[in-house]
C-alpha cells in the first residue's frame, strides 16, 4: 500500500464543489467508496499519492494544489461577455475552468518572454470605444491587417480565409491560438461555453479560438475578437450573431461589416429572391457561414426577424445532422498529434516559447506548462 500524503481536506472539498460533483458521484468517478472520500474530505484519513493523482486528474487541477493552505483565487481576469439568448452564461464546467487557467499560464509566459526581449507596445490595443462608428473601426482593421474586401476571392474555403486572417493578425503582433481541450477529446469544451477569448495586452495581445466550433465560423470569431482587442478587452465570447450585451453586439457588427460589407451585400441582393439557395451562394462568395450571411441580411433589413429565426433553426438541424454523419464516417486513426499541435498552437508561439527555454529565459517545465506538451515532443512538434 502506498504512503499517505498530508493533503488539505478543505482543498479536496473545494475542488469537488468547483467541478460541480456531489460526493457520491465524485467517489464513483475516482473509483473509491463514498465512505473513503468522506473520510478524506473530513480529514479523518489521508489518500496515497496514487489516489491523489487520480483525484487531481479528475478535478483537473495540479497535484500541488491539494497541499495549499487555501483554495486558489477563483476569479479569472477574463470578463464574461457570454450569453445564451439574453441571459448570462454562468458556472463553467471543470474543463473550461482548467482551460482558462492554462490560457492565463500561456499568456503569462508570453509576457515574461516579451519583457525579457523588450518587445514594443501595440498602440492599436484599446484604441477605440463602443461609441466609435462601426465603419471607422472596420477601416482601422483593414489598415492594420493590410486587408480589403477583394482579398476574400483569393481563398477557396472559409478555412483558407481564417488562415490568412490569422497570418495577418500575427504580422501586427497578435498571437492566435486554437485551443479547446486539456489535451484529449474527453476534456473538450463546447462552443456553447466559449467560441473565443481575447487578452488585449498592449505588448502580447492573444486570441484563443475554440476548435470545437464549426471551422466555417472561425473567421467570424477571429474578426469578432480582433474588435475586442481594439476595445482593449480581456474576455470570453460565445454568442457570435445575436448578443444583447453591448460590447458583444458592437464586436458582432464590426466583424460582420469587416467580412461582409453592407454596401456590397445590398448590391448583390438587389432584386433577388432571398431564399436558402441564394444565402448559400452568398456564403460561398464571401467565404463565411450561412449563419453570418443570414445575420447580415437581417442587419441591412433585407429579411425579417421571423425569417432570420426560421433560417437559423433550419441551419441548426442541418449542421447537427452533418456533424453526426461526419463523426460516423471518421476514421478511428486521427491526424498526427504533432501536426495538430503545430497548427493549433501556431509556429510563432511554439518558436517563441521553445527558443526562450533553449536560451534559458524560462525553464523547460514552464515552457511545457504553457504549451501543454512535454519537452520531449518539442522538436517533433516544431518540425
Amino acid at each position: 500500500m502506498g504512503k499517505e500524503v498530508a493533503v488539505n481536506e478543505k482543498i479536496l472539498v473545494w475542488a469537488r464543489e468547483k467541478a460541480g460533483f456531489a460526493v457520491d458521484d465524485a467517489a464513483r468517478h475516482i473509483g473509491v467508496s463514498l465512505e473513503k472520500l468522506n473520510a478524506w474530505e473530513s480529514g479523518d484519513k489521508l489518500p496515497t499519492m496514487n489516489q491523489l493523482e487520480k483525484i487531481a486528474k479528475f478535478y483537473c487541477h495540479p497535484v500541488i494544489t491539494f497541499f495549499m493552505s487555501f483554495p486558489p483565487v477563483d476569479e479569472s481576469s477574463f470578463k464574461d461577455f457570454r450569453t445564451i439568448g439574453s441571459h448570462y452564461t454562468l458556472s463553467p464546467s471543470k474543463y473550461f475552468s482548467a482551460l482558462k487557467m492554462r490560457i492565463e499560464i500561456l499568456h503569462d509566459t508570453l509576457k515574461e518572454i516579451a519583457e525579457s526581449e523588450r518587445m514594443e507596445k501595440k498602440d492599436y490595443v484599446g484604441s477605440v470605444n463602443i461609441s466609435t462608428p462601426i465603419p471607422d473601426v472596420v477601416d482601422k482593421l483593414n489598415e492594420l491587417l493590410a486587408w480589403n474586401n477583394n482579398i476574400r476571392r483569393k481563398f477557396r474555403t472559409p478555412r483558407d480565409l481564417f488562415d490568412a486572417l490569422r497570418d495577418s493578425a500575427l504580422r501586427i503582433g497578435i498571437f492566435v491560438v486554437i485551443k479547446g481541450d486539456l489535451g484529449s477529446h474527453h476534456s473538450r469544451v463546447s462552443k456553447e461555453e466559449f467560441r473565443g477569448i481575447c487578452l488585449a495586452d498592449d505588448v502580447v495581445p492573444l486570441i484563443v479560438i475554440n476548435p470545437n466550433d464549426y471551422d466555417i465560423a472561425w473567421a467570424f470569431t477571429l474578426a469578432h475578437e480582433l474588435a475586442h482587442i481594439l476595445l482593449g478587452d480581456r474576455g470570453i465570447s460565445n454568442d457570435m450573431t445575436g448578443s444583447s450585451i453591448e460590447r458583444e453586439a458592437f464586436c458582432n457588427k464590426v466583424a460582420g461589416e469587416f467580412l461582409v460589407p453592407s454596401d456590397i451585400l445590398v448590391k448583390l441582393a438587389q432584386g433577388k429572391n432571398i431564399d436558402r439557395e441564394f444565402i448559400s451562394g452568398l456564403a460561398e462568395d464571401f467565404r463565411v457561414s450561412r449563419y453570418v450571411i443570414s445575420r447580415r441580411l437581417l442587419d441591412v433589413r433585407l429579411i425579417s426577424k421571423d425569417s432570420f429565426n426560421r433560417i437559423n433553426k433550419e441551419l441548426d438541424v442541418e449542421f447537427a445532422n452533418y456533424q453526426m454523419t461526419k463523426r460516423a464516417n471518421q476514421n478511428s486513426v486521427g491526424p498526427d498529434a504533432n501536426v495538430v499541435a503545430r497548427f493549433r498552437i501556431g509556429k510563432p508561439v511554439l518558436n517563441l516559447i521553445i527558443n526562450a527555454s533553449d536560451d534559458g529565459l524560462i525553464s523547460y517545465n514552464q515552457a511545457s506548462a504553457a504549451l501543454g506538451i512535454k519537452p520531449s515532443r518539442f522538436a517533433a512538434v516544431l518540425k
